[in-house]
């Protein structure tokens, strides 16, 4: 069982690592270059290093391998396809927030 405490926090830090420090070079570039999107992921996973190191190595792999699949899907449908655009951008996000709560369910009995 997960507390709406913790929820309310894994979001919060996805949404600051993920957005707001996230710049605009690694925003408009990570689609383009592996190296980086494997930045970006770097960056983004490092307040999970607090939840322990499965949590952070989980996370940093399956932020990369997302954000290495989506960001090129948007980059071809900006902006001549935007609902299609939005619709990516959503599916991303929603893998994002389940995979880091469903790795906190799993994660919290571990040593």
């Amino acid at each position: 069982m997960i507390h709406i405490n913790i929820v309310a926090l894994l979001l919060f830090l996805h949404f600051m690592m993920d957005f707001f420090f996230q710049s605009h070079y690694i925003s408009t570039h990570k689609s383009k270059s592996m190296l980086v999107c494997l930045l970006h992921a770097l960056w983004y996973t490092t307040v999970f290093a607090w939840f322990g190191l499965v949590f952070y190595l989980v996370t940093l792999f399956t932020h990369f391998v997302i954000d290495a699949v989506t960001s090129r899907i948007t980059s071809r449908l900006y902006p001549n396809h935007i609902h299609w655009f939005f619709v990516v951008i959503g599916f991303d996000q929603m893998l994002h927030v389940f995979l880091l709560m469903w790795l906190y369910v799993i994660t919290q009995g571990l040593p």
